[in-house]
C-alpha cells in the first residue's frame, strides 16, 4: 500500500486536506498499473508530483526481485525525462511556479546552492529526501548547462534507486524496515561524501600549493640547521 502523503515532513508549501485527498487517489490509481503506474510516478515526481517513486518502487521489486535492479534503471530513465521536463517548465513558467511550490525562504536556500555547487546540487537533491522538483524547475530557471544537468540527474537518480534495488535483493521483505529506517542516513553521507570530493576537486590546486610550500619551509629549515 501506498503510505499517506505528509505535507509537514518536507519544505514545500503544505497542500490543504483535499489536494492531499486528490494526490492520495491518484497515487492509488498509479499503483494499480505496476511498472506503467512505476514510470509515470518517476516522470510525475521529478517536475509537479508530490509523492516519490520510491513507494511503487519497492513493494515491485519485493514482488518480482529477479527484476529490481531493471525496475531500477526504468524508474531512473523515467525520473530523468520527467527532470528534463521540470527544466524546460523552469525556462518557460519557472519563477511564478516555483513561487506557487515553495516558500521564498526555501527558494532562497535552492538559489544558494546553485550559487555554491551548480550541478552538483541537482545531483544531492536527486539523491537525497528533497523536494527534488524544485531544483529541476529552478535549474532551467538558472539556466544550468543541460549536459550538466542530465548527467547529475542520472547519477544522483540512479545511485539512490540502484541501492534500493540492491537492498530489496540482499534483505528481502527486512529492506522496507531498513530503507525506512536507514536509507535517509545513508543517502546524506553518500551526499556529504559527494560534496567533500567536490570541494576536494574545486581546491586541488591550492592544496597542492600549500602542501609543497609548507615541504619547501620544512627543508629549508633542514637545510639551514645542518649548515650552522
Amino acid at each position: 500500500m501506498i503510505p499517506r502523503l505528509s505535507g509537514g515532513r518536507n519544505r514545500e508549501k503544505n497542500c490543504t486536506g483535499r489536494e492531499q485527498v486528490m494526490w492520495q487517489q491518484v497515487a492509488v490509481i498509479l499503483e494499480e498499473h505496476g511498472i506503467w503506474g512505476l514510470l509515470i510516478l518517476a516522470f510525475a515526481e521529478s517536475s509537479f508530483f508530490p509523492l516519490a517513486p520510491d513507494f511503487l518502487l519497492i513493494p515491485l521489486s519485493l514482488a518480482r526481485p529477479e527484476k529490481a535492479l531493471i525496475f531500477a534503471l526504468l524508474c531512473t530513465l523515467a525520473s530523468v525525462a520527467g527532470a528534463r521536463f521540470g527544466y524546460f517548465l523552469g525556462q518557460t513558467i519557472g519563477h511564478p511556479l516555483l513561487r506557487r511550490l515553495a516558500s521564498r525562504a526555501m527558494l532562497q536556500r535552492v538559489e544558494d546552492a546553485f550559487d555554491r555547487y551548480g550541478g552538483w546540487a541537482v545531483l544531492i537533491a536527486a539523491l537525497i529526501p528533497l523536494p527534488y522538483k524544485i531544483f529541476t524547475i529552478a535549474s532551467g530557471c538558472f539556466s544550468l548547462s543541460v549536459p550538466r544537468f542530465l548527467l547529475a540527474a542520472l547519477v544522483g537518480r540512479g545511485v539512490r534507486f540502484f541501492l534500493e534495488a540492491a537492498l530489496v535483493i540482499i534483505m528481502g521483505e527486512q529492506a522496507v524496515v531498513f530503507i525506512r529506517d536507514n536509507l535517509s542516513g545513508l543517502t546524506v553521507f553518500l551526499a556529504v561524501g559527494i560534496v567533500g570530493f567536490y570541494l576536494l576537486l574545486k581546491y586541488r590546486g591550492v592544496l597542492q600549493s600549500l602542501v609543497r610550500l609548507n615541504i619547501g619551509e620544512q627543508w629549508g629549515r633542514i637545510k639551514a640547521y645542518w649548515s650552522k
